[in-house]
């Protein structure tokens, strides 16, 4: 995605005109006209709001002190810069270049240096763990690239990267292959690489005469060298942990997972979930929806919160990306949303390291590939060592102390100390309101009070280091969808492209199987928010466009979440003829039941309800509060089963009739 620092020499088109930032004065920014040289002041406020409104975009441009050359507005992502195109080979050298660049400004070299690299080279590549470092001739030329991209890290991408490659092995050889690893070589026992492709071969033998008495393909065999790359390609301290124990993994590696220090805002950003000390009702206040769950980023360089996001989904990717996309807009709305809110919130953008705890969510490659697909690096907090991950805990503790201790509804983590009471006789917080507050309480108590060790504010230490490092912001709002969106692949068939028994064709999806024909598989993503409508990327140019489902009395404005959930609920055997009949049919039978289950006061899962029926921050933002009273709002649920009489008349006799008897 193109990104823009918000520095002198910006160029900016509004209103069919071009201005150019010459300065950022307290909370305005001063333009002036290409055309005409007229200064014009724009509020920061009033700049956010048309970038977000798209009445102001972002134009190329070079500008010097002699001219200014502008090349049009900055275009969506294009093929070649698109990380998410990349192979794990080519990302990871895109990675590792960038890691370099950045080590060595990091330590205050410049390009012009570069005789003076070669020991720090070495220092960075024992860090990396990198074989095979690079001379310092080849990191210059790509710092220079580097630098003449405006620091985009597409300009990194290799020239062969986006050659095709056919694959060498099937996907069920890959399959095999990758289980004779975990059964051979990553066992207790410890045995060599070689002993282990010994075994590999002697699994496939079996293996494939088993096939060939089923009249199956046979699976592909790999070279000792393939299979000893495959090993090599796995990630070192999950092998280490399969074949000599977590704790010694801990140990040999730990001198190799130190704390990242934060140099300038947005440098590393922690993020982090838990689930909150307070219950709350839904939002027409009658039915107690239970404890959400919060996920933040937080700056550590700054202390400041740059984006979180709230719902009744544990954990998981989703609450994953819905903080991503908070993070990523801006939030000087919020005072127009709540005008009790005193202080703005100037907080946003690309991070360069976001570091998470080794949950199974964060380790999983959905995280990681939402991650590299936004042009930043992922780290991981090593296990048992909080204390280099006190940042983010601390705002949690805080959190509990200072906004929740005098709430009604507030609960303890702790049964001990929890003792009798019992929250949810006494909560009054709506959700909504619950969200109101978590931005009062971020906004006027944690971003403005001074931190612990350098007694420094927050917002102030924010406004002061962007000017010196201004963050990186999103270049094309349009693409966050795409950015945070699940990422799937489908053959093309006669009914257009399926997920999860829904179908979707529209003519440009026609046209593309036209082109490639039947069966080619194309990669498309998935809105987790709205089944409606996916977007598909043409293999041949790289570019997404949008597919309808041709079933949207169904599936616009169904949530992922919500779809599953019908299917495991409905327990039925679905087919092509009645798949989305039958999850309609089955839509209006739970909302009836959850209606039926709260008017009764039964003990139906009411955190679960809250899911289903999509309440979470986002949504309150947006501002469409959701409620558990209905689960399926602006869904159509079809048409409900008559009532009326059925007459049966008797079977019709083939015979002749005269007529006017």
């Amino acid at each position: 995605m193109k990104s823009f620092l918000l520095n002198s020499g910006l160029v900016v088109l509004r209103e069919d005109e071009e201005l150019r930032l010459l300065d950022h004065i307290r909370d305005e920014f001063e333009f002036e006209s290409l055309e005409t040289g007229e200064i014009i002041s724009i509020s920061e406020e009033q700049f956010w709001s048309d970038y977000e409104s798209r009445q102001l975009k972002i134009i190329d441009s070079f500008s010097s002190s002699k001219e200014i050359i502008t090349f049009g507005e900055v275009p969506s992502i294009l093929p070649s810069e698109n990380l998410h195109n990349l192979s794990e080979k080519y990302l990871a050298d895109t990675v590792r270049k960038m890691f370099y660049i950045h080590e060595l400004k990091k330590a205050g070299f410049t390009r012009g240096k570069k005789r003076f690299l070669k020991d720090e080279i070495i220092r960075i590549s024992k860090q990396l763990g990198d074989k095979k470092p690079p001379s310092p001739s080849s990191i210059h030329r790509w710092w220079l690239t580097f630098d003449d991209s405006k620091s985009e890290i597409h300009s990194l991408i290799s020239g062969n990267a986006n050659r095709k490659r056919k694959h060498k092995i099937g996907r069920d050889s890959e399959v095999f292959l990758q289980d004779q690893i975990d059964a051979c070589y990553a066992v207790k026992t410890r045995p060599g690489k070689s002993s282990a492709y010994r075994g590999y071969l002697e699994a496939l033998e079996i293996e494939n005469d088993r096939r060939k008495t089923n009249n199956q393909t046979k699976l592909t065999a790999v070279s000792d060298t393939t299979f000893i790359a495959r090993i090599n390609r796995r990630n070192k301290y999950d092998l280490m942990v399969a074949r000599h124990g977590k704790a010694y993994a801990d140990n040999h590696l730990h001198m190799t997972r130190g704390h990242l220090p934060a140099d300038y805002p947005l440098d590393v950003v922690e993020v982090d979930h838990s689930l909150m000390d307070i219950v709350v009702l839904d939002d027409e206040g009658v039915v107690v929806v239970g404890r959400p769950w919060l996920t933040v980023m937080k700056d550590r360089r700054t202390g400041i919160i740059i984006g979180f996001s709230m719902s009744f989904q544990k954990t998981g990717i989703e609450s994953i990306s819905e903080c991503f996309k908070h993070s990523l807009g801006s939030h000087l709305d919020v005072q127009k949303m709540w005008p009790d809110i005193k202080n703005p919130w100037p907080a946003f953008g690309f991070a360069c390291v976001y570091e998470f705890d080794r949950g199974s969510d964060y380790l999983g490659n959905q995280c990681r590939d939402l991650v590299g697909r936004m042009g930043a690096h992922y780290s991981y907090c090593p296990v048992h060592r909080g204390d280099l991950k006190g940042h983010i805990e601390r705002f949690f503790g805080s959190l509990n102390e200072t906004l929740f201790e005098s709430l009604p509804g507030r609960t303890f983590s702790n049964l001990g100390k929890r003792a009798n009471y019992d929250p949810s006789k006494d909560t009054v917080i709506k959700f909504s309101t619950l969200v109101h507050l978590l931005h009062l309480w971020i906004c006027d108590f944690h971003n403005v009070l001074p931190k612990d060790d350098s007694q420094t504010i927050p917002l102030d230490l924010w406004n002061e280091e962007i000017k010196i490092a201004p963050p990186r912001y999103a270049g094309n709002l349009d693409d966050l969808d795409i950015l945070i969106g699940m990422h799937r692949t489908g053959s093309l068939s006669n009914e257009g492209l399926r997920f999860k028994w829904i179908n979707y064709a529209n003519d440009q999806l026609h046209d593309l199987m036209k082109r490639l024909g039947k069966g080619v598989k194309v990669d498309f993503v998935v809105n987790r928010e709205n089944l409606g409508s996916i977007k598909v990327k043409d293999p041949n140019t790289n570019i997404y466009f949008d597919v309808t489902s041709t079933r949207p009395e169904y599936a616009e404005g169904l949530s992922l979440f919500q779809h599953e959930h019908l299917r495991k609920d409905g327990r039925i055997r679905l087919n092509k003829k009645n798949a989305i009949d039958e999850l309609v049919k089955n839509r209006r039978a739970v909302k009836k039941v959850v209606s039926d289950s709260i008017m009764d006061k039964k003990k139906f899962s009411h955190s679960e309800a809250a899911r289903l029926a999509g309440i979470n921050s986002n949504s309150v933002l947006a501002g469409n509060p959701k409620t558990v009273n209905n689960i399926f709002a602006n869904q159509n649920l079809g048409s409900e089963e008559s009532s009326a009489e059925v007459i049966t008349f008797p079977a019709y006799v083939r015979k002749k009739l005269a007529w006017g008897t």
